[in-house]
């Protein structure tokens, strides 16, 4: 007679089905179980997808995670080298939502010995391949993660399609060669070139030109059918001059600003983050498809939902005992994602006060998690540090990350001597930025309610080193500060 053993955790479960209360046996399973995670990628157009063109942004979304579990989130090449990374909390139901992982998706860097430092090149179709990419979720303060999940995508040009996209790239003039740029000075040339762009769609404009537009940032995102408005400067092309590049010298025609960019970037613009829009049939519409088609692509832009580029206004630096740091405004109310009519440039709601249950918050699509609270928009971009790879080992491809904390204002050592320690109920935060932005991202929540009141500053720890130290961002400001009067950047109120 055959005989089967009995696994034990089913002898087990069948003792405690037999004298245990419901709440009882659902602890006992989960206890003995792990969560399967989902993940879920998005482009910046809020598609799911697994395929994504070069310069777009990745947003990724895990669900089936512990309920307000810490999860760190990587994006790793096909050689399984870090790209870009962040540290995320799941909410309640165990999920986190839609979040910026990598901005630029593709771009390699190189060195460029005239600028003395990395540029983000294109890849050609063959550099990229085949060969997939990965989004790895894992638990983030285990060394033996019981939660370890991988999602392939690829990064491809979309050729074999009726019309492909354009790619819209922001770019300098580097020695002669155009460079793409995400990082500007006033007075510096804006240069735009579109990659992927063929032939103009049918019925194409009589003149043969395309229009270029650059749009401010306000936090929103286009969206297919919008209409390409507010915008600060219009200006035709050629197609087959924006295939290597066009200088933009358009004069400015957004509230009376009145300023010629051929001569440069106006002035008006230090610290403003701006977008680029080809509309290939110029009817002011940014189109992403041909209406009633599938793989008929129409208008490329370059910062959707994020910033294209940025102008970088001119620093306030206050060196305590010889180490400098940025004070700055980045505690904030958060900003709508839909597109506004305003006379100045966005407002990008900073705070001095926040309720405790976060009530008066805005509540986003595609922060780092849902739910109220505080938000962080390091905006306007104070300054231009030399970009290098977090470290040595780093992928090829272009991701940078910082390290993100909320302080108590009585704790904060502006000298660099001491650890930076998060305020408790927070923890230390890496999230993702752009590259040569290293104090630029979209807007996302750190602080998700109920908070706990008190007096508390924002640090963003640009080199990772756990200390403020150069280039470090402090927000010990008021809104309508520029330099700190007591240290303090926002308190929480019950």
């Amino acid at each position: 007679m055959k005989k089967h053993a009995i696994p034990a955790f089913v002898l087990a479960l069948v003792a405690v089905l037999a004298f245990a209360s419901c709440d009882v046996i659902t602890n006992f399973i989960a206890s003995r179980t792990r969560n399967i995670a989902v993940i879920q990628i998005f482009n910046s157009n809020r598609e799911e997808t697994k395929y994504f063109q070069p310069n777009d942004t990745m947003y990724v979304q895990v669900a089936g995670l512990a309920a307000n579990g810490i999860y760190k989130v990587d994006c790793l090449d096909p050689y399984g080298n870090l790209i870009t990374t962040m540290t995320a909390q799941a909410d309640s139901n165990g999920v986190i939502a839609p979040s910026p992982l990598w901005y630029d998706v593709g771009f390699k860097k190189e060195w460029s010995n005239s600028l003395n430092r990395y540029v983000a090149v294109l890849p050609t179709p063959t550099e990229l391949g085949l060969n997939a990419f990965n989004i790895r979720v894992h638990d983030a303060s285990v060394a033996a993660s019981a939660t370890d999940f991988k999602l392939p995508f690829f990064v491809i040009f979309n050729k074999n399609i009726a019309r492909p996209k354009p790619i819209v790239l922001a770019s300098r003039m580097d020695s002669g060669t155009i460079v793409v740029e995400n990082d500007f000075k006033a007075g510096e040339d804006l240069y735009v070139q579109v990659a992927n762009l063929t032939e103009l769609p049918t019925p194409a404009p009589a003149s043969g030109k395309v229009m270029v537009y650059l749009v401010p940032f306000d936090g929103g995102y286009y969206k297919d059918g919008d209409p390409i408005s507010p915008y600060v400067v219009k200006q035709e092309a050629m197609v087959d001059d924006l295939k290597t590049g066009v200088k933009i010298t358009a004069t400015s025609e957004l509230w009376a600003h009145g300023d010629s960019w051929a001569t440069g970037i106006p002035a008006y613009f230090k610290g403003k983050a701006l977008s680029v829009i080809v509309d290939v049939n110029e009817d002011g519409i940014y189109e992403e498809k041909k209406e009633g088609t599938t793989d008929y692509y129409l208008d490329g832009i370059d910062g959707n939902g994020v910033a294209g580029f940025v102008v970088e206004k001119d620093p306030v630096v206050i060196p305590p005992a010889n180490k400098k740091y940025i004070p700055a405004n980045i505690a904030s109310g958060g900003i709508t994602w839909q597109h506004a009519w305003f006379e100045n440039w966005p407002d990008y709601d900073y705070r001095d006060s926040f309720n405790a249950d976060g009530s008066g918050t805005q509540y986003g699509w595609d922060w780092q998690y849902g739910g109220y609270g505080v938000k962080a928009i390091w905006n306007p971009y104070l300054s231009n540090d030399p970009q290098v790879p977090n470290s040595d080992a780093t992928s090829l491809y272009y991701g940078k990350y910082v390290d993100v904390y909320i302080v108590n204002s009585a704790d904060v050592d502006l000298t660099g001597r001491t650890k930076i320690s998060p305020a408790t109920g927070t923890y230390k935060m890496t999230m993702p930025v752009q590259y040569a932005c290293t104090n630029g991202a979209c807007q996302q929540t750190i602080w998700r309610a109920p908070m706990t009141a008190g007096s508390y500053c924002v640090v963003v720890d640009v080199d990772q080193d756990g200390y403020i130290t150069d280039g470090d961002l402090v927000d010990n400001l008021h809104k309508t500060e520029s330099t700190p009067s007591d240290g303090i950047g926002f308190t929480v109120v019950q």
